[in-house]
């Protein structure tokens, strides 16, 4: 979401004359040049072990500022943390930041919030808290990423005030931008184009580049959100060449992308794939997840689109595994943060409890077994969510990765048989483009629901991932599960959503484990075998989709 930072260093006047080749990389940055400040800071470098502490804290975070603005998030903490082996007052607070910064784009969010937090504290300690709007911007990032939209808007309007009161107009425009970028994910178009229109004029003026072209490239997508494709290709032009102008590779792969996939939309299959392969290419040179899984994304779908199915097939599981991976992280962040919320406030209730006597005491213990009572039933609650898809109800992929090893290796051990249907929604993204979101959320649960009415209790339905169900059908034969998708299927051809009273089908791919393997043996109950099963019911799935889509494979043989 958010683009390079820009933060000013204070301590210079309390230390010994600079480097010239430090001096050159700082001018080089304030211009955003910075190509020539990478060239100067190698220079630097060379002889930072003879330099004064001080002097060598400046060195390591101004390499650690350039390293972070070129996308490269890992040099940028390994430089953070040297500058902090001498770091003293601000200059402490400001490496935390960009520490912090660094750990918030490589989606380490427990650990960004950590170091952002110190490094809030450290510049109040060191007297300058109108210096963290910076600070405040990545903790409204985190917030943000975490679902948190309160706490990230009141974090962002910090940020904008600080930034407004101390003149830095290159952080009051990524505010800005990161503001409007937040609303066009909300569908909030109007705000949206306001905020970013304003962050765009704030580059311009300035000369910032890379940020100017991240800004034109998220106008093109509120432009194809109302179906002006001309105009999203003037905007996606003018943000290329300002990217390759500024020299960042993320801004550079997210316009790249944005080009691919306005591209493939006018059937120009061979520059739509040689733009999004590009983008790819950058963005895992940088290592940076959340814009690689889209990335993957939109070509699994340009690939579907031309009818390269194979290729559109891998990209669709690449995309899963590395969203999978991004999202697991922010499940975990938000476990975490409410284990420390209930330890806090623990020791707080029982520090409280030690200081009271007769009625107060009584009074204090009741009112912290209410809150552990409530934050119990928060830990349960978020357990249950972490094991469910949060629209349709049913599980979700990580309980299903969970729980078919141990059903496959029941079912090796006692004998019976175990089936797996892979269901996906025919022509799923017309109802999106065609109709709404929100029809597509409708017929979703809709079919979740049905799946579930008729299923047993014994069987489990999850949601694979976007339009993609999986059954799990133990003590199933495959030709009572053939039987019993068949039925399925019917139930979806059978039922209408929405006021426009819309139909969908589904092709459905089932395999069983009692099948043999290509090396002529049953499935094993490890978890290769698990995967063997699922690719298995997935070549069917995409067998039925060749077939011509609405059927089940393989079919129950006539008599």
């Amino acid at each position: 979401m958010d683009m390079p930072r820009r933060l000013a260093f204070e301590d210079t006047p309390t230390i010994p004359e600079l480097p010239g080749a430090l001096v050159d990389a700082r001018v080089a940055l304030s211009r955003f040049e910075y190509g020539q400040a990478e060239e100067a800071i190698q220079k630097a470098l060379l002889g930072v072990g003879r330099l004064p502490p001080a002097v060598r804290t400046q060195v390591h975070f101004t390499a650690a500022d350039s390293a972070f603005r070129r996308n490269r998030y890992a040099d940028a903490r390994r430089f953070a943390d040297l500058a902090l082996e001498d770091a003293r007052g601000l200059a402490r607070a400001q490496a935390l930041s960009l520490k912090g910064a660094a750990l918030t784009q490589e989606s380490r969010y427990q650990e960004a919030l950590d170091a952002l937090y110190e490094a809030l504290a450290a510049f109040d300690e060191a007297g300058s808290p109108a210096l963290a709007g910076d600070t405040l911007n990545y903790v409204a990032v985190v917030h943000e990423e975490l679902g948190d939209w309160e706490e990230a808007g009141t974090m962002y309007a910090r940020s904008l005030a600080s930034a407004r009161a101390s003149g830095d107009r290159d952080l009051e425009g990524k505010v800005l931008a990161n503001i409007g970028e937040g609303e066009l994910s909300r569908g909030l178009l109007t705000e949206a184009e306001a905020h970013l229109g304003r962050a765009h004029e704030i580059f311009s003026a300035i000369g910032n580049t890379a940020r100017d072209a991240w800004c034109l490239a998220t106008l093109a997508r509120i432009a194809e959100e109302r179906g002006a494709d001309a105009e999203a290709g003037r905007l996606l032009g003018e943000a290329l060449a300002a990217a390759e102008k500024g020299g960042v590779t993320r801004t550079h792969a997210e316009v790249l992308v944005g080009l691919g996939t306005l591209l493939a939309r006018r059937g120009d299959e061979k520059a739509a794939l040689t733009h999004l392969r590009w983008a790819l290419a950058l963005l895992e040179t940088s290592g940076i997840r959340r814009e690689i899984f889209k990335t993957h994304e939109a070509l699994s779908a340009t690939y579907a689109r031309f009818g390269r199915f194979e290729e559109a097939l891998h990209h669709h599981r690449e995309f899963h595994r590395v969203r999978s991976e991004v999202f697991d992280d922010l499940a975990r962040v938000r476990l975490e943060r409410l284990k420390a919320r209930y330890e806090v406030e623990k020791v707080q209730r029982e520090r409280e409890i030690e200081q009271l006597r007769s009625v107060e005491l009584a009074r204090a213990y009741d009112e912290l077994a209410r809150l552990n009572g409530e934050l119990r039933a928060t830990a349960m609650k978020l357990a249950d969510l972490a094991i469910h898809d949060a629209l349709t109800g049913v599980y979700n992929r990580r309980h299903l990765d969970a729980v078919l090893p141990r059903e496959l290796s029941r079912a090796v051990r006692t004998g019976s048989p175990l089936s797996v249907a892979m269901v996906d929604l025919d022509h799923f993204k017309d109802v999106n483009d065609r109709f709404s979101h929100a029809l597509g959320d409708e017929v979703l649960v809709g079919v979740a629901r049905l799946a579930g009415q008729r299923l047993r209790k014994s069987d489990l339905v999850a949601r694979y991932g976007g339009e993609e169900f999986v059954l799990l059908l133990p003590d199933t034969p495959l030709e009572e599960a053939i039987a019993l998708c068949e039925k399925l299927r019917e139930a979806f051809e059978g039922q209408t959503f929405g006021e426009h009273r819309l139909k969908v089908t589904a092709s459905i791919g089932v395999a069983s484990s009692q099948e043999r393997n290509d090396a002529g043996a049953a499935m094993s109950a490890a978890s290769s075998g698990a995967a063997a099963l699922l690719a298995l019911a997935d070549e069917r799935l995409y067998e039925a989709k060749r077939s011509g889509r609405n059927r089940v494979r393989p079919e129950l043989e006539k008599e």
